[in-house]
């Protein structure tokens, strides 16, 4: 399956503008204007990123697009980054500036929209079954992956209020965290991560991809209201996208979905989407260990927007 850049445009501002007509336009216009810059090309480095300037106030995506569904959604991802920065465009500099919890809630969303609009059109079960497979990936990144990397960091800064780590003892954490989330689900465990991912020795990014879970939950948990919300939905949406750099997230909730981050309730509606999905793949595939699944597997490589 693959998509030319302006099948993958379309498909994304169409999938965008059946939430909002306004985000899907947004997605168009900034096609057109060269917003996007899709690559690849020599000296470039794999993955995707989304900036912002003050003036002009426009956002800027770079993406390595290669035309692969997981190449579809990671642009979807970022988009949603892009719409995010659109929308608090006109408000004080000050006030532009947000938590990274947010904006990978709004890019998450951005994903989504997109997944849910490719399950709308498929054909068949077999296409549907591809679909969902990818999406289940991206749970256990977000769920049990991402849960790994926190607990291995939080040991890292307990050991290392003690002193220095060698590499064994990093290997030691890593294996332990990787133990403790997969429970043996999960064969050649890398044990090195700590090594190949930057961030873990930057003290300026310290606990670096746990915005992405509370973004992929908090955007589930959001999405989770539209029937109840209505016509209300999308502009309550924005509201709460233009106030995130002025209030915490827990006010934030409080005032634009009347709900508390502290308790279980929220989040369990969220894990609730997880499980009508897992609910669902289970439907199409019973049998665990399926054939399809390796052709699934090729066909559908997992979303590079995790870093």
């Amino acid at each position: 399956m693959h998509h030319t850049f302006a099948e993958a445009i379309g498909l994304i501002a169409d999938a965008f503008a059946r939430l909002d007509p306004e985000m899907g336009a947004f997605a168009r216009m900034a096609a057109e204007r060269g917003w996007i810059d899709i690559g690849p090309g020599a000296g470039r480095s794999s993955g995707a990123y989304c900036t912002k300037f003050a003036r002009p106030a426009e956002p800027r995506v770079f993406v390595n697009f290669s035309g692969t569904p997981a190449s579809v959604l990671t642009l979807a991802h970022e988009l949603g980054h892009a719409w995010h920065n659109w929308l608090v465009r006109d408000l004080p500099l000050c006030q532009r500036a947000y938590p990274m919890t947010l904006a990978e809630s709004a890019s998450i969303m951005g994903e989504t929209l997109v997944r849910e609009a490719l399950l709308a059109r498929c054909d068949g079960d077999d296409e549907r079954l591809a679909i969902l497979w990818q999406a289940s990936r991206s749970a256990v990144t977000f769920l049990l992956n991402i849960p790994v990397r926190f607990e291995f960091e939080c040991a890292l800064v307990a050991g290392r209020r003690r002193g220095s780590l060698d590499a064994a003892e990093l290997d030691r954490l890593m294996t332990s965290s990787w133990q403790r989330w997969y429970q043996g689900t999960t064969r050649g465990a890398d044990t090195r991560l700590w090594a190949s991912k930057g961030h873990f020795a930057n003290p300026a990014l310290g606990f670096y991809n746990y915005p992405y879970l509370f973004g992929y939950l908090f955007s589930l948990g959001l999405l989770a209201r539209r029937e109840q919300w209505g016509a209300s939905f999308v502009p309550r949406y924005r509201t709460l996208l233009r106030d995130s750099g002025v209030m915490s997230v827990e006010t934030l909730a409080r005032r634009h979905l009347d709900v508390s981050l502290d308790g279980p309730g929220f989040w369990r509606q969220s894990l609730g989407e997880v499980v009508r999905l897992v609910a669902e793949m289970a439907r199409l595939c019973p049998a665990f260990g399926d054939p399809k699944q390796e052709s699934i597997n090729r066909q559908w490589q997992e979303s590079s927007s995790l870093g």
